[in-house]
């Protein structure tokens, strides 16, 4: 993610993303994929929910980039540490 940041919207990168951290009860982690694109946006991850269930409601999701790769858009976000 910091990664994203400091390249800034627009910047095409590298990243490896996903099975970084190990979680109990799923198989070991494998390598992290190596995605090629571009960061199409940057945001602190805060919305407004529109659809009929909390309707209004503010929600944060944590800071959050969207990155394309030609193939897929893809949302990396890092929730709120509590």
């Amino acid at each position: 993610m910091a990664q994203l940041f400091a390249a800034g919207e627009g910047a095409e990168v590298e990243i490896r993303l996903g099975d970084k951290t190990p979680a109990e009860g799923l198989p070991a982690p494998r390598p992290p994929l190596r995605l090629s694109g571009r960061v199409t946006a940057l945001s602190d991850g805060r919305y407004r929910v529109a659809g009929p269930i909390y309707h209004g409601q503010e929600l944060s999701m944590g800071r959050a980039a969207a990155f394309d790769t030609g193939a897929a858009r893809i949302v990396i976000a890092r929730p709120p540490r509590r």
